[in-house]
């Protein structure tokens, strides 16, 4: 899950002995987080290969990391996104970390930002100024929302090390059965974008993932290509959810947030159905008829496939 107001903050005017109160518990959370990576404390430190462990723990209560997360950690903590939207921030931290950390790796980025929190909450109780102590809880927000981002960025890696070569796709459908996808393409997609949405969505079949990325305040996906968007979602294992298309042109990230927002219950839903019937042979075979029209409507030879 993203990453919450895990910490206590102090009032700006609490009592010395209230904010030794919320030291302790702070850092008591801050033990319990340290316990979270139990399973990683014996993860060997290279500086060589960024997909493995970047750090040992030399005990369960004693975090020391190597010098490769020690100077990323600072870089993160230098960057500034503060004026940047929610994709400009994500693709601006990408950016900076790359796109080869696994999901272990990004887990360790998150620790070692936790702990960095902790000794600015550790700070606070030094401040002499509203000044110094509002400084330092602008850079407390900060880091959470870096931590957030990060989070977003190991939800995709999980993405992409659960997908095989041929995922089975299933599509979210309606009350009456029509199927989402396919009708906002009917309604509000020109047809010369058709074959480049079918390249999308293959990207989506065959676990490549074109312009994946975590969705802002909504716990589902999107691969997008220029100005083309489809939304789905993982079920389990390599069975994702298609949920619907979206022309960027016509349709903000707001927008497509808002939408698929507003059919959050309706998505919980048709999930939660989708999964018990992943098993049963008919249900399949509709999903993959579905699929099949799909891919034979986005690829007839009597369109214009491809140019934008």
């Amino acid at each position: 899950m993203p990453y919450n107001d895990y910490f206590i903050t102090p009032e700006a005017y609490a009592t010395i002995n209230e904010k030794l109160a919320i030291l302790k518990a702070n850092n008591a959370k801050g033990k319990e987080l340290k316990a979270e990576i139990k399973e990683l404390t014996h993860a060997k430190v290279t500086d060589n290969n960024p997909t493995e462990a970047l750090y040992n723990a030399v005990a369960p209560e004693t975090l020391t990391f190597s010098n490769s997360l020690t100077n990323l950690v600072q870089k993160i903590s230098l960057l500034d996104i503060n004026a940047l939207d929610e994709n400009a921030a994500s693709l601006a931290l990408e950016k900076l970390i790359g796109r080869d950390l696994n999901s272990r790796s990004l887990s360790l980025l998150k620790m070692a930002l936790f702990k960095e929190i902790i000794e600015y909450k550790e700070l606070l109780l030094s401040c002499e100024t509203n000044a110094e102590y509002n400084e330092i809880l602008e850079q407390i927000s900060a880091l959470k929302r870096k931590i957030t981002l990060l989070e977003y960025s190991r939800e995709e890696e999980e993405i992409r090390e659960s997908a095989t070569t041929a995922n089975n796709l299933y599509f979210l459908t309606s009350s009456l059965g029509n199927v989402y996808f396919i009708e906002s393409i009917r309604k509000n997609v020109p047809e010369e974008y058709y074959q480049a949405f079918k390249n999308l969505l293959l990207t989506i079949k065959n676990g490549t993932f074109k312009g994946l990325k975590k969705l802002t305040g909504i716990p589902y996906f999107e691969v997008r290509d220029f100005k083309i968007r489809i939304t789905f979602d993982r079920l389990e294992g390599n069975n994702f959810i298609i949920l619907d298309a979206f022309m960027k042109k016509d349709d903000t990230s707001l927008e497509i947030n808002k939408g698929l927002k507003n059919r959050e219950k309706e998505i919980t839903l048709n999930k939660a159905n989708f999964k018990k019937a992943l098993n049963n042979p008919e249900f399949k075979a509709l999903h993959e008829t579905y699929y099949e029209d799909i891919i034979q409507f986005l690829d007839s030879t009597t369109r214009k496939g491809g140019s934008r």
